[in-house]
C-alpha cells in the first residue's frame, strides 16, 4: 500500500509478471515445437542505469559498483535537461503498439485465437502491470476484400508498421510467414520516368498499354511527377455497389481481369528492364511483391533492433490435400511457383538473416480434413501458440520497461515530450521575420521584464514559441550556454496546471543550477509560487536562462493560476521568459496589470495573404508536391478570405491531394474555417460512411479529455448501429471493428486528431477547439445522439460489457443473406473490465495499487450527462473508492469540479442538497486533503455523520467510507469531530501557526488576506490558499493594511518590526522605526491616498514609501493630550491627529492638526470619531448632551448625562471644525466606537449610509433616509457586554450582510446575529474557541458570507444565507489537553487533563460530561489517574492531592502535595504512590517517594533519598515492587522496594561487570510488561539493559533502543528524534524490520508506542504532525491520521481498538483502529457505535448487542444538588472538608 502522508500519492508500476492466459492449459499437450523457451520469471537488472537517473534528478552520488555507469545516459539527460534540441531521443511512450501482418486466408484461425483469448489478457496486463495502453494493427482481421478501391491499403499499412515503430514500448511487428506468399497488388503509385521506360520498353516487344494508360494518369503536381493507379470505381462504377449484387460482381470480375492483365504487363517489363539494365533488381521486384514481404521489409529487414521488437511464427501444415482445390488454395499458392520462391526466399533466408534463432516460432500440424485448420482438431497447437504469443510479448514489454528505467523519469519524460513537441513545430514554421527579430533583441538585452506574445486563437504563437525555442541558442554571444525550459501548456499534464508546472520548472532549473534543490520544492501552492521566483535566481552570466511558456490560458484554473500570483514581474539578471496569450481572455487581463510597459506585449498578426501563399508553396515542397496555377489561383483567393494558420493548415491539408488532373469540382475551397473544417467532415464521411464516421468522431467530441484508440476501438465495437452499417454484407468471426477501418479515417484526418497525454495514456483529441465547435455542430444538433453517445461512454467506463457478452439484434438484410433464423446473437465484445483500482501483486507478494485514471476522470461526467443520475451517485459522488481513487490520482479541485458540474445540471432539490452537502464538506477539508489524500475517509465521516439520518445518499457514502476505508487508511473517527457543512459554516481556514490579527480583503472582494507571523492569502470563493508569505519574524504581527491597487501589504510585529511585502512577487523587506524603545509601541499602520505607508505609536508618527524610506516623521507636542491614538493624513501640510490624557477613566479626544500649513482649532469630543471620506474634512463624533448644548447655544435643550452622535465640518475661513448637524441623541452611554458604511447607491441624488456606534450593552444603527437618520438599537444579552479599554477601542467586532438586513457582531468566541428591520437577536452562533478579532463581509457570486478571524489561529467563512440552518457543536476544551486517561474496565470512560482542570467524557457518543475542579478560578492541574473501574480518580490539583469520587463527582479525600514529580497507582490500585521534589537545587536534588492507601490517604511508606536528576520510578508488573535511582557514594544506584513489606529487598550499581570503569549514568527506568523480575536500565536516549531485580545480574543489552517494548515483551522500538523506526527482537536487540529510513524524517519530537495488544505500532511525528499506524507482523504501513491540530497525547483502550488523542486547541478526537488482517471483527465493533447505526443495519447486527451509553450517565441530579449546595459552604472556608466539582 503507498505511503499515507503523501498529499498526492504517485501510482507507482508494478513490475510483477502475470500468468498466462487463463484460457490456455499448462499441460497442452504438444503437436509442435515453438523454438527457444521465453524465460518468464523477471531476471534482476544488472545494469543500474535507473539508479544513475535517480541519482541525478536527486543530486545524490552513489557509486554503482557491479557496473560502470553508462556515460550515454549521463549525456543524455544533459542535453536533455538543458534544453539541446541536438540529437533528442524518442519520447517515453505509454503505449505498446503491435502490428501483425498475415497473408489473408491461411492465418484465420491464429488471428481470431489471439483477438479473443489473447489481445484483452495482454491489454489488461499492460494497464494493469506497467500502466500502458495495448494496441494490437491487425489490418487483415475483419476485412473480407483484399482489394480496396483506392488501392490505399498497402501505404496505410506501412504508415502503420512506421507508427508502431515510433511509437511502441517493445514489441511492433509480428509476422505470420506460413505456406502462402501473399496478395501481389499493383503499384499504386509509379515514377513517370520509370512508367515510360517500361511503356517504351512494352512497345518494343509489340504490347498493346492502352489499358496502362486508361488506369494509370500522370500526376504532375507531385515532384518528381508520378503516374497514379486510378480508383476502381472510378472507372468500373457498380465495384463498390452492394447494394446491387450482380452488377458488383460483374464489375469485380472485370476488375481482377484488368489487375491479372495490368500485372503481366508490368511484370514483364520489369522483368526486360532489368535485363537490359534499365532498372535495379530492386526495381524490378517491387513489381513481384506481396503486400506481406513489403510489411517484412519495412517490420523486420529495414528495422532497427528487430531482436527486441519483432517475432516471426512460422506454421507449416504437413500433408495438404491438393486435391481440394478450394481449401488448399488457402493455405499455399499450389502452382504458383515463382511466388513459393519468392516465399521460400522470404522466409528461409532473409527473415532468419536479421532475426535471431529465438525470435522465429517455427511449428507443424497436420492438414484437417475439409477445413485445412480447425479449432478441434488443432486445439492443442492453438493453446501452445496463444501461450507462447502472450509470453514473448509480456517478455518484450517487460524488457522494454527494463530498458527505458535508466530515462524513466518523470521529469526527463516531461522536458522531453516538449523539446520534440518543438521540434515538430519548428519545421513546419516560416515567415515571422519581424516577431522573430523582437524575440532575438530580447534575448540579448538587459531586458529584465518578460516578453509577451498575444493574439487570437490560432494566429500561429504556438508556431513562433517553438522556432525561437530552436533558434534562440544561436542568439546567445560571449560563450554564454543558455539552459532552455520550454513548456506547452496543456499538452501533458504536467503542463496542464500550475503546480506540477512549477514543480517541473523548479526541479529543471535545480538540475542545471544546484542539483541538492532537487525535489525540494514546496507542496503548499503559496509557497510553491515564492519558491519557483527564488529559483530563477540562480542563473548566471555563463549559464543564462531562457523560459518559454507558451499559451498560458491552456492552464487550468486550479490554484488560481489565472491570478498570476505565480508570474514574476520582474526578473532577476540573467533570466530571460517568453510567453504567450491568448487575446481577450481572464489571464491576458491580468496580465497587463502585473506588467504595465506595453512595449513588452507583441501582437502576433495574422500571416497576410501573400505570406500565406508562400509558407504552404514551402509545406508542398517539403513533401514533393506542387499545384497548377489554376489551383495556385484557388488558394489565392481563399486567403484573401482569411490567413489564420489554422485556416492555412487545413487549406493546405486538402490541395496536397489534389492531384494535377483533378476536376474543377474537387478543387474546392472554402473561405472559413469553420466551413473547411465541414468540408474535410463531408469528404471523411463520404469516403468512408456516414455512420462510422459520424459516430467516431461523436465519441471523440463528447469525452471529456479525448479517447485513445483502443478506447474509440473498443466504443464502435459496443456501437452495434455501426458494427450492423459495417457488417451488412458478411459476418465476422469476433463482433468487433477491424482496426483498418479507423486506421484509414485517421489516414484522411491527418494532424486534426492530435496525440496528448491525459490521465496517464495517450488519447486523441481535436488539435483545435474550432474542430470541436464544428463537430458539436454537425453531430450533436439531435439532442437524443449527444445523450446516447455519453451513455454509451460511461457504459464502457463502467465496465459493463467487460469479460461479459453482449447481445444484438441481426438485421432483416443479415438474416436473408446469411440464413440466419435467430433474431438476437450474443457476442463478447473483448472490451476490459473497469475497476476504480487495479490491485497489481509485486515480486514480494505485496500489493500496489495504480488507479484507473481514464475511468476516475471520464465516467462521471458522462454519467452526467446521460441523465443517469441515479448511477451517478450510486457509482461516483457518493461512492466512496470512487471519490478516495480520484483523489489519489488528480487535484481536489477536480473532484470539487465533478460537483459544481452535477450542481449545475440536477434540478431535483433534494439530491442538490445532498450534492452540495458533500461538496461544502471537502472544500472544509481542502486545505488538509491536499496535501493527505487518504485522510478522506475520515475527513468525510467526522464531518457528515450527523447529517446521515436524513440523507440517504449521504448514508451511502459514510458506509462505503466504514466498509472500503480501511485499505486506504486504518484510522476510523468514533464521533462526529469535524464543523459540518449545510450550516452557516462554508470553510475554516487553520493553516495560522498563531492567532490572526490582521484580515483584510482586497479591492476586488475575491482574495482575503491575513496576518500572524506570517501573510497568507486566500481565495474567498473557493477556500483556497493562494499566497504564504513568510518574513521569518521573531514576534506576530498585529496589524496589516492593502494598497489600494492591491500590490503590497504591510503589517506590523509586537516587537515593532515593519514587514512591507508584494502582493504579487512575495518579495518582502523590513524595517524598524527610530525611537521605538518598548514592545508594541506601534499602535496602527495603514496606506495614505497616494500609497505610502503610515504608521504611529503613542507620541509620533512616521511616513515611509513601500521600500521602506523614511520620508517624513514627527512627535506629538502637548500639555495634557499627548497620547496619540489616530492619525489621518493627506499630506505633510494637511494632517489630522487624536490624542487623549491616557489617564484610565478619561474618554475626551481632542482632535487637531493642520490644513495647508496652518494648526487649526482643536476640536474635544467624547471616546470615538469617524471621518466621512479621505479628504477629512466631515465626520461624525460622540459629544455628551451638555456639551452639544453649548457648542450648538441651544439653551432649550435638556442638559442630562446622554450622549449625542453629531456631524461636523471643517471651515476653512474659521479654521476650525464646526458641528453641523445632530444625527441622533439620548444615547445612554457613550459611544466606545463609530463606523460609517457607504453604499454604491443614492436616493434623491443622496447617497446611501449607515452609521454604526458601539455601545458597552450593544449597537446604535443609523441609516439615512434622505436628510434624515433612522435609529436601531440592538441589545446584546444581559451577560455580554462591549468593554473598552480606552477611546476609539471596541472588542467586538461588526458587519452587515445580506443586503443589510442582518447585523452581525463578534463578541468574545460567538457571533450575535441581529435581524435589523425587527431589532431582535435571532440567533447565536459558537464560532470560534477563542476572542473574535476581525469580521468582515462580502459579496461573492451573489452569496453573501461573513468572514471571521480569532485568536484561536483560525479563520472563517460563513454562508449568511444558511445562518439560521441547523448546525452541529463541537465541543472543546479551552485549554490544550495534556493527558488522557481510560478507565480499563468501562473504556467509553475517559478523562481529560488540561492546566486548569480535568474533563469527563463518554468517548464512545463524543459527549462532554463534566469538569473536575475545586476551584474554578485558579487552579493548576499537574498529574491524574483513573482507577480501572472507572469509579474514582486521582489528580494533583494546585500543590494538592484529590481523591474523585466520579459517582457523587465530590472530592472524598485531600492531602496537601507541593513539587510533585510523579503519581503512580500501586498495589492494584488499593495505594497511590506520588514522588516529590523534596529539594531541587543546583548543588543537591533529593526526591521523596511516598505512597498512600487509598481509603484515607494515610502514608503506608515513605523514603528520601538523593538523585543526580529527578526520574520516574519504575513500577514493576506486579505493581508491588518499585525500582529507582538513588546517588550512593556519587554513582547511581538502583533500589528495589517491595511495597507492602515496606523494605528495601535490593541495591545495585547497574554495571555489566564488576570492573566496568565508565560510569553508568540512568536516565530512565522501565518495568517489562510481561516479567514481574525484570526492568530495563536506559543508560543514554537509544541505549538500555535488561536485569533481573532477584538476581541483580544484567540479562542482555540494548544497543539501539529507545525504552519502547510490546505488551509481551519479545519486541521493542527504535525511534531516534532524529528520524527511523526499527522493530528490535528485545532478546537479542537486533533489528527485525526497518519501518521508516533512518534519515527519513529529521530531527524532531517524536511519540512511538506499541498498541496493548501487540500487533500494531503507532508513531507520531512532530514535524509532519501525522500520526501513522504500522502493523507488525509485516511492516506494512497501513494507516496515516492528520488531526487539524498538533497532537498533544493519546491512549489506546486495552483492546488496541479505540486511540483517545488529545489536541493542542483543547479537542478531543477518538479513533478507532481498523485491520482486518489482525482483527477480522474490526468493523462489527465499529458497527456496534452508537452512531454507526447504519453500519449495524448493513452488517447485520441486532439492536441489543449494540454499545449503549446509558451506564455512563454518572449524573445524578439529587446528589449534584447536594453537592453544590455543600460546595457554596465551604466558600471562603479553609476547611479540609470534601467540596464537589462544577458541573457544565
Amino acid at each position: 500500500m503507498s505511503q499515507h502522508n503523501s498529499a498526492r500519492p504517485r501510482q507507482s508500476s508494478s513490475v510483477t509478471r502475470r500468468g498466462p492466459v487463463n484460457r490456455i492449459s499448462a499441460e497442452a499437450k504438444r503437436s509442435t515445437s515453438f523454438g527457444p523457451k521465453q524465460q518468464t520469471s523477471r531476471s534482476k537488472t544488472i545494469l543500474e542505469q535507473n539508479v544513475l537517473a535517480t541519482q541525478l534528478i536527486t543530486g545524490v552520488e552513489e557509486k554503482v559498483e557491479e557496473n560502470e555507469v553508462d556515460q550515454e545516459v549521463l549525456d543524455t539527460f544533459s542535453r536533455i535537461f538543458t534544453g539541446i534540441f541536438h540529437n533528442l531521443p524518442a519520447p517515453m511512450s505509454k503505449l505498446v503498439r503491435v502490428f501483425t501482418s498475415s497473408t489473408f486466408t491461411d492465418t484465420t484461425l491464429e488471428r481470431n485465437a489471439l483477438m479473443e483469448d489473447v489481445y484483452p489478457t495482454l491489454k489488461r496486463y499492460c494497464r494493469e502491470t506497467h500502466g500502458l495502453d495495448f494496441q494490437v494493427v491487425d489490418m487483415r482481421w475483419g476485412v473480407r476484400d483484399e482489394a480496396t478501391d483506392d488501392h490505399m491499403t498497402t501505404n496505410l499499412c506501412i504508415n502503420e508498421i512506421h507508427s508502431c515503430q515510433k511509437l511502441s514500448m517493445g514489441p511492433t511487428f509480428v509476422v505470420f510467414l506460413c505456406q502462402k506468399y501473399g496478395y501481389r497488388p499493383l503499384p499504386s503509385e509509379i515514377l513517370a520516368s520509370e512508367l515510360d521506360i517500361l511503356k517504351r520498353t512494352l512497345r518494343e516487344c509489340g504490347e498493346d498499354i492502352q489499358v496502362l494508360d486508361t488506369w494509370y494518369i500522370e500526376d504532375l503536381n507531385a515532384v518528381p511527377s508520378q503516374f497514379i493507379l486510378q480508383p476502381i470505381s472510378s472507372i468500373l462504377v457498380n465495384f463498390n455497389n452492394k447494394r446491387i449484387p450482380k452488377l458488383q460482381e460483374q464489375d469485380a470480375r472485370a476488375w481482377w481481369a484488368v489487375e491479372a492483365a495490368v500485372q503481366q504487363l508490368l511484370r514483364k517489363g520489369a522483368r526486360i528492364c532489368y535485363e537490359k539494365g534499365y532498372f535495379s533488381y530492386e526495381q524490378m521486384h517491387n513489381y513481384f511483391m506481396s503486400v506481406t514481404e513489403r510489411e517484412v521489409i519495412h517490420g523486420i529487414l529495414k528495422a532497427d533492433n528487430p531482436n527486441d521488437h519483432c517475432l516471426c511464427y512460422v506454421r507449416h501444415i504437413q500433408n495438404i490435400n491438393i486435391n481440394q482445390t478450394n481449401t488448399a488454395s488457402k493455405f499455399t499458392d499450389i502452382i504458383n511457383i515463382e511466388a513459393q520462391k519468392l516465399l521460400a526466399n522470404l522466409r528461409d533466408e532473409r527473415v532468419p538473416s536479421k532475426l535471431c534463432a529465438k525470435n522465429i516460432r517455427r511449428s507443424t500440424v497436420e492438414w484437417a480434413d475439409r477445413e485445412g485448420m480447425d479449432t478441434h482438431v488443432h486445439e492443442s497447437y492453438l493453446k501452445e501458440f496463444c501461450r507462447d504469443f502472450y509470453t514473448s510479448i509480456t517478455n518484450m514489454v517487460d524488457t522494454a520497461m527494463r530498458r527505458y528505467d535508466k530515462y524513466r523519469d518523470e521529469l526527463f519524460a516531461e522536458i522531453l515530450q516538449h523539446l520534440y513537441n518543438g521540434k515538430v513545430g519548428a519545421e513546419m514554421f516560416f515567415g515571422r521575420i519581424e516577431e522573430l527579430e523582437i524575440a532575438r533583441r530580447y534575448i540579448v538585452s538587459e531586458n529584465n521584464l518578460p516578453l509577451i506574445f498575444y493574439g487570437e486563437n490560432g494566429c500561429g504563437k504556438t508556431s513562433i514559441m517553438a522556432k525561437i525555442a530552436t533558434e534562440c541558442r544561436t542568439w546567445v554571444t560571449d560563450g554564454a550556454s543558455p539552459v532552455l525550459i520550454l513548456r506547452f501548456l496543456g499538452t501533458s499534464p504536467d503542463s496542464s496546471s500550475i503546480a506540477p508546472l512549477l514543480n517541473s520548472l523548479c526541479d529543471q532549473i535545480a538540475y542545471n543550477y544546484n542539483p541538492a534543490l532537487m525535489k525540494q520544492s514546496p507542496t503548499e501552492i503559496s509557497k510553491l509560487f515564492i519558491h519557483a521566483k527564488k529559483m530563477m535566481t540562480h542563473a548566471t552570466k555563463e549559464k543564462p536562462l531562457i523560459v518559454l511558456l507558451d499559451s498560458l490560458d491552456q492552464l487550468s484554473k486550479i490554484d488560481s493560476a489565472e491570478e498570476l500570483l505565480w508570474f514574476p514581474p520582474q526578473l532577476p539578471p540573467y533570466v530571460k521568459l517568453l510567453v504567450s496569450v491568448s487575446s481577450n481572455t481572464t489571464i491576458e487581463t491580468n496580465m497587463h496589470k502585473l506588467v504595465e510597459d506595453k512595449t513588452q506585449y507583441v501582437l502576433v498578426p495574422l500571416l497576410g495573404q501573400q505570406l500565406g501563399l508562400e509558407v504552404i508553396q514551402k509545406w508542398l515542397k517539403a513533401i514533393g508536391r506542387t499545384l497548377t496555377s489554376r489551383q495556385f489561383d484557388i488558394v489565392n483567393k481563399a486567403l484573401s478570405h482569411c490567413t489564420l494558420p489554422l485556416f492555412l493548415k487545413l487549406v493546405y491539408a486538402t490541395v496536397a491531394r489534389w492531384k494535377s488532373y483533378s476536376r474543377q469540382q474537387d478543387t474546392v475551397l472554402f473561405k472559413s474555417v469553420q466551413q473547411s473544417v465541414h468540408a474535410l467532415f463531408d469528404r471523411t464521411e463520404g469516403h468512408h460512411g456516414k455512420l462510422l464516421v459520424s459516430h467516431a468522431l461523436s465519441y471523440i467530441t463528447a469525452a471529456r479529455s479525448g479517447l485513445s484508440d483502443s478506447e474509440l476501438e473498443d466504443l464502435i465495437s459496443l456501437d452495434d448501429k455501426v458494427l450492423d452499417d459495417i457488417y451488412q454484407y458478411h459476418l465476422p468471426p469476433v463482433r468487433r471493428i477491424p482496426p483498418l477501418l479507423w486506421s484509414r479515417i485517421r489516414a484522411d484526418l491527418p494532424g486534426y486528431l492530435s496525440e496528448r497525454a491525459a490521465d496517464g495514456v495517450i488519447v486523441l483529441n481535436w488539435y483545435h477547439e474550432q474542430f470541436r465547435t464544428a463537430a458539436d455542430e454537425r453531430y450533436f444538433k439531435n439532442l437524443n445522439h449527444l445523450q446516447n453517445t455519453h451513455s454509451a461512454i460511461a457504459d464502457y467506463f463502467l465496465g459493463i460489457w467487460g469479460g461479459i457478452p453482449k447481445p444484438y439484434q441481426y438485421t432483416d438484410l443479415q438474416k436473408q443473406r446469411f440464413g440466419v433464423m435467430e433474431n438476437e446473437g450474443l457476442a463478447d465484445r473483448k472490451v476490459p473490465k473497469q475497476p476504480n483500482i487495479f490491485h497489481v501483486k509485486e515480486s514480494d507478494q505485496t500489493l500496489k495499487m495504480r488507479f484507473n485514471n481514464r475511468k476516475l476522470n471520464e465516467l462521471p461526467f458522462h454519467l452526467l450527462r446521460a441523465r443517469r443520475i441515479d448511477e451517478l451517485f450510486s457509482l461516483c459522488l457518493f461512492n466512496f473508492e470512487f471519490l478516495q481513487a480520484k483523489l489519489c490520482s488528480f487535484p481536489l479541485q477536480a473532484i470539487i469540479a465533478d460537483y459544481e458540474d452535477a450542481i449545475s445540471r440536477i434540478e431535483d432539490v433534494e439530491a442538490l442538497r445532498q450534492l452540495r452537502l458533500v461538496m461544502d464538506g471537502l472544500r472544509l477539508s481542502a486545505s488538509l486533503l491536499s496535501r493527505f489524500a487518504y485522510m478522506l475517509g475520515f475527513e468525510l465521516v467526522g464531518r457528515l455523520l450527523p447529517l446521515v439520518s436524513e440523507n440517504p445518499h449521504l448514508k451511502a457514502l459514510l458506509r462505503g467510507c466504514d466498509l472500503d476505508g480501511a485499505q486506504f487508511n486504518c484510522f476510523f473517527p468514533v464521533h462526529h469531530c469535524f464543523h459540518s457543512p449545510g450550516g452557516p459554516l462554508r470553510f475554516s481556514l487553520e493553516e495560522h501557526p498563531f492567532a490572526v490579527f490582521g484580515m483584510e480583503l482586497s479591492s476586488d472582494k475575491k482574495t482575503i488576506a491575513s496576518t500572524s507571523n506570517q501573510l497568507i492569502v486566500w481565495d474567498i470563493h473557493t477556500g483556497d490558499r493562494t499566497r504564504a508569505i513568510n518574513p521569518n519574524l521573531e514576534g506576530i504581527f498585529l496589524g496589516m493594511a492593502i494598497s489600494k491597487d492591491d500590490k503590497y501589504a504591510v503589517a506590523y510585529s509586537n516587537n515593532n518590526q515593519v514587514v512591507v511585502m508584494s502582493m504579487i512577487s512575495g518579495e518582502h523587506h523590513s524595517f524598524e522605526p527610530d525611537g521605538m524603545e518598548n514592545q508594541m509601541e506601534i499602535g496602527k499602520v495603514t496606506f495614505t491616498a497616494d500609497q505610502h505607508i503610515l504608521l504611529w505609536s503613542s507620541s509620533q508618527f512616521y511616513l515611509y514609501d513601500v521600500d521602506g524610506k523614511l520620508l517624513h516623521r514627527e512627535r506629538i507636542d502637548g500639555a495634557d493630550h499627548n497620547k496619540l491614538i489616530d492619525v489621518f493624513f493627506k499630506s505633510k501640510k494637511s494632517i489630522r491627529t487624536l490624542t487623549w490624557t491616557g489617564e484610565r477613566d478619561d474618554w475626551m479626544v481632542k482632535l487637531s492638526g493642520r490644513e495647508e500649513g496652518r494648526a487649526f482649532e482643536p476640536l474635544t469630543f467624547c471616546a470615538s470619531l469617524a471621518f466621512w471620506d479621505s479628504s477629512y474634512n466631515t465626520g461624525i463624533c460622540c459629544l455628551e448632551q451638555k456639551v452639544l448644548k453649548e457648542a450648538t447655544f441651544d439653551f432649550h435643550a435638556d442638559a442630562d448625562d446622554t450622549f449625542a452622535i453629531v456631524e461636523f465640518e471643517f471651515d476653512p475661513m474659521l479654521n476650525c471644525f464646526k458641528i453641523t448637524k445632530t444625527i441622533t441623541e439620548g444615547i445612554d452611554e457613550k459611544v466606545n466606537a463609530l463606523f460609517i458604511w457607504r453604499r454604491n447607491q443614492r436616493v434623491n441624488g443622496i447617497e446611501m449610509c449607515w452609521i454604526v456606534a458601539v455601545t458597552v450593552d450593544g449597537y446604535l444603527l443609523c441609516q439615512n433616509i434622505g436628510t434624515q437618520y433612522k435609529r436601531t438599537n440592538l441589545v446584546l444579552p444581559v451577560e455580554v457586554r462591549n468593554i473598552p479599554i480606552r477611546p476609539m477601542h471596541t472588542t467586538s467586532t461588526v458587519a452587515l450582510c445580506c443586503n443589510d438586513t442582518i447585523f452581525v457582531a463578534g463578541v468574545r468566541k460567538n457571533l450575535y446575529i441581529f435581524n435589523v428591520a425587527q431589532k431582535l437577536l435571532v440567533r447565536t452562533v459558537d464560532a470560534h474557541f477563542g476572542r473574535i478579532l476581525n469580521l468582515r463581509s462580502v459579496n461573492v457570486s451573489g452569496q453573501n458570507l461573513l468572514i471571521s478571524s480569532s485568536i484561536d489561529r483560525s479563520i472563517k467563512i460563513w454562508n449568511m444565507e444558511n445562518i439560521f440552518e441547523k448546525s452541529f457543536a463541537l465541543v472543546n476544551m479551552d485549554q490544550p489537553i495534556e493527558e488522557t486517561l481510560l478507565a480499563v474496565e468501562r473504556p467509553a470512560l475517559a478523562i481529560t487533563q488540561t492546566r486548569k482542570y480535568l474533563g469527563v467524557w463518554d468517548i464512545c457518543a463524543h459527549r462532554f460530561i463534566t469538569t473536575l475542579v475545586t476551584n474554578v478560578y485558579g487552579s493548576v492541574i499537574t498529574h491524574g489517574l483513573i482507577s480501572s473501574n472507572g469509579q474514582s480518580v486521582v489528580c494533583i490539583e494546585s500543590d494538592t492531592l484529590l481523591f474523585w469520587d466520579l459517582r457523587t463527582q465530590s472530592v472524598r479525600l485531600r492531602q496537601p502535595a507541593v513539587g510533585v514529580y510523579q503519581l503512580f497507582w500501586c498495589c492494584n490500585e488499593t495505594m497511590v504512590g506520588v514522588v516529590f521534589k523534596h529539594l531541587d537545587t543546583p548543588e543537591q536534588k533529593v526526591a521523596r517517594l511516598t505512597v498512600y492507601t487509598v481509603d484515607a490517604f494515610t502514608i503506608h511508606y515513605n523514603i528520601e533519598f538523593s538523585c543526580r536528576m529527578f526520574r520516574n520510578v519504575a513500577i514493576l508488573k506486579d505493581s508491588e515492587s518499585i525500582v529507582y535511582a538513588a546517588l550512593f557514594k556519587g554513582h547511581d544506584s538502583l533500589q528495589h522496594v517491595f511495597i507492602p513489606d515496606k523494605v528495601i529487598k535490593h541495591k545495585w550499581r547497574p554495571r555489566q561487570t564488576k570492573n566496568q570503569k565508565k560510569e553508568v549514568i540512568v536516565h530512565r527506568l522501565i518495568a517489562m510488561p510481561h516479567n514481574p523480575n525484570q526492568v530495563i536500565v536506559m543508560d543514554g536516549e537509544s541505549k538500555g539493559s535488561v536485569w533481573d531485580i532477584r538476581t541483580v545480574k544484567p540479562l542482555r543489552t540494548l544497543p539501539s533502543f529507545s525504552g519502547i517494548v510490546a505488551a509481551d515483551g519479545k519486541l521493542g522500538l527504535h525511534a531516534p528524534n532524529k528520524g527511523g523506526l526499527h522493530i528490535i527482537d528485545m532478546k537479542t536487540g537486533l533489528v527485525v524490520r526497518t519501518l521508516i529510513g533512518s534519515v527519513a524524517e529529521g530531527v524532531n519530537d517524536i511519540r512511538a508506542e506499541f498498541t496493548p495488544t501487540g500487533k500494531h505500532i503507532l508513531y507520531y511525528h512532530n514535524g509532519h504532525q501525522t500520526l501513522r499506524a504500522f502493523r507488525v507482523s509485516d511492516g506494512a504501513l497501513i494507516g496515516t491520521l492528520r488531526p487539524h491540530a498538533q497532537i498533544t497525547t493519546w491512549t489506546c483502550d486495552a483492546k488496541g481498538e479505540k486511540i483517545v488523542i488529545g489536541g493542542q486547541d483543547g479537542s478531543l478526537l477518538t479513533a478507532m483502529l481498523i485491520d482486518v488482517g489482525t482483527n477480522p471483527t474490526a468493523l462489527q465493533s465499529l458497527g456496534r457505535l452508537p452512531n454507526r447505526r447504519y453500519l449495524a443495519d448493513h452488517l447485520g447486527i441486532p439492536l441489543d448487542e449494540l454499545d449503549s451509553d446509558e451506564n455512563l450517565d454518572i449524573r445524578n441530579l439529587g446528589i449534584i444538588t447536594k453537592a453544590a449546595a455543600k460546595f457554596k459552604q465551604s466558600i471562603g472556608k479553609k476547611a479540609k472538608g470534601s467540596v464537589t466539582c462544577s458541573v457544565m
